[in-house]
């Protein structure tokens, strides 16, 4: 079984880290390696990992053999580059850090949860979504696809977060609220009522406005 990472930059490396952890534990992956569409070398100098482009881990590695896990922290570009290997027929690896517990009534399918993550019980974590550490997500919480849970989030009982958002940095959400998807949680955030899709929000207690057309959590953070 062979495990590529799409994208080589911090997170990618993050993932290296955590898939490495993985391996220590279990020896799971025959290879792990980088998918990088602009590669400049065969091998990353930090890691000694190969470096392939997409199209040549798929020529090298059929599916069934070769996993993906997306190492790319925007929402939109994670749900793309996931979209592209599963539409040729390849799967999202699912990760989790081996001090982390999954309860038996909790579902993680194609999901990367990181070191100091709590998942409480009947719990739902989508395909594609990021977990970042010390994260908690508690019961009967509903996380969409290629989201991107960042560290320190604490996500009360009866939470449910759509497809392709992203919930700042130490952000809190209160028990029972539903935020849409599409959405920016920004750091620090109190999320005390219901988020609609497209939004981007902040504040203690939260505020939200529509979020602009092509607007990026990059863009978004860059001016905070």
């Amino acid at each position: 079984m062979v495990l590529a990472i799409y994208g080589k930059g911090g997170l990618g490396h993050e993932i290296y880290e955590l898939a490495y952890r993985i391996n220590e534990a279990g020896s799971r992956f025959d290879e792990i390696l980088f998918v990088d569409d602009n590669a400049s070398a065969n091998l990353d100098e930090e890691t000694g990992a190969r470096v392939m482009t997409c199209a040549e881990a798929m020529e090298a590695f059929p599916a069934g053999e070769l996993f993906f896990a997306i190492g790319v922290g925007e929402p939109d570009i994670r749900h793309a580059l996931y979209k592209k290997v599963t539409g040729a027929g390849y799967a999202a690896a699912t990760l989790i850090h081996p001090g982390v517990t999954i309860p038996n009534g909790s579902r993680v399918e194609g999901a990367i949860i990181c070191q100091y993550v709590f998942i409480s019980c009947n719990a739902a974590v989508g395909p594609n979504t990021l977990v970042n550490p010390c994260s908690s997500i508690g019961h009967n919480n509903i996380i969409g696809e290629s989201c991107v849970i960042a560290s320190g989030c604490q996500l009360a009982g009866n939470v449910s977060v759509g497809e392709r958002t992203f919930v700042g940095m130490c952000s809190a959400v209160k028990q029972g609220v539903k935020i849409g998807s599409d959405t920016i949680i920004g750091m620090n955030t109190a999320v005390n009522k219901d988020v609609p899709d497209g939004m981007l929000a902040y504040g203690v207690p939260v505020e939200y406005r529509k979020r602009e057309e092509g607007q990026t959590v990059f863009a978004v953070y860059s001016k905070s």
